[in-house]
């Protein structure tokens, strides 16, 4: 499966649990297409991670797992591992 990264804005949220405790979120989005369908995703960044370079990428395998239940399933969308595509996506900018 192939993801595209449009834009390299990351969005920040922060949400506080019943209990109390603070969590930050850093997010960029991504389309997917599967079949004739083209969907909105959503890639959970690291603290700290840089944001993913506009350009293609491939799932890789490491970003499945299997349930107790012998299902496969995607791992926590912040554990994704995406593979550039050669050639589809551009250099990343220096800060300044």
């Amino acid at each position: 499966m192939r993801v595209k990264v449009m834009s390299e804005q990351v969005f920040q949220r922060s949400i506080t649990s019943k209990a109390g405790k603070p969590y930050n979120f850093r997010e960029q989005e991504a389309v997917v297409e599967i079949g004739l369908e083209r969907r909105i995703i959503v890639l959970g960044l690291e603290d700290g991670q840089a944001a993913y370079p506009k350009g293609e990428y491939e799932v890789m395998d490491a970003s499945f797992d299997v349930d107790r239940n012998r299902n496969l399933v995607t791992k926590p969308f912040a554990k994704l591992v995406l593979k550039a595509v050669v050639g589809a996506v551009q250099p990343a900018r220096a800060a300044g």
